[in-house]
């Protein structure tokens, strides 16, 4: 947020507090570190670098959130932010570096679209056909989303699937049925490694190591 830059602050840290909360992740980037260098040398910063640390995070992934969390906590020791940083890395973060994809009878299934610009014509009409497809849908709960991945690219995910078979119909129903035609390639996921990919920024690990096929035969 502009804004962010020219007040008190407190008031700079709430407001963009509240971009993060709004997950203006992308737009953050920069504006935190606006906030922080006209910031130096007050109390705020701490709370700056903090929000920073998530912002990092959730557009670099996990080792890079740690990176960031490290460097709070030996830049400001003795600030609240610093101590729990300090803490986080201690407790938090084994849990979550030990993620990894599973085979596991997963309780639901996405289906996952890549794409980077937002608002081209190609990805407005696919968004369209996906949303059509999920009202129309009346044996499944579907909903969509459009969830940001990284600085450059986004998902557009399909939630609400009860099983992986499911998945593979409903995606080979949005490839070949005339209504849709989708030609863009759908990636059905659990929701366990979607959440993996979103923590750990691994989608091309997910798809180079083909989850799916070990998911639907598991033993192979």
């Amino acid at each position: 947020n502009s804004e962010a830059t020219a007040t008190s602050p407190d008031i700079a840290y709430d407001l963009l507090y509240k971009d993060f909360e709004n997950q203006k992740y992308r737009e953050l980037n920069t504006t935190i570190d606006l906030a922080i260098e006209q910031y130096t040398g007050e109390d705020i910063v701490s709370k700056m670098e903090l929000l920073k640390a998530s912002v990092i995070g959730k557009l670099k992934g996990l080792e890079e959130y740690k990176t960031a969390l490290n460097f709070v906590a030996l830049t400001y020791p003795n600030s609240e932010e610093g101590k729990s940083s300090e803490k986080f890395i201690a407790e938090k973060i084994p849990y979550l570096e030990s993620l990894t994809f599973n085979s596991d009878i997963p309780k639901s299934w996405k289906i996952v679209y890549k794409f980077d610009d937002l608002d081209s014509k190609s990805n407005k009409a696919l968004q369209a056909k996906i949303e059509k497809f999920a009202k129309e849908r009346t044996v499944d709960k579907l909903y969509t989303s459009v969830d940001l991945y990284t600085f450059t690219e986004n998902f557009l995910v399909i939630h609400g699937i009860r099983t992986k078979e499911d998945a593979i119909g409903i995606a080979q129903v949005l490839k070949e049925f005339k209504d849709y035609k989708i030609a863009e390639t759908a990636y059905p996921i659990a929701t366990e490694n979607y959440t993996v990919v979103q923590i750990k920024k691994n989608f091309d690990v997910y798809v180079s190591e083909n989850w799916l096929q070990k998911e639907i035969n598991p033993t192979d």
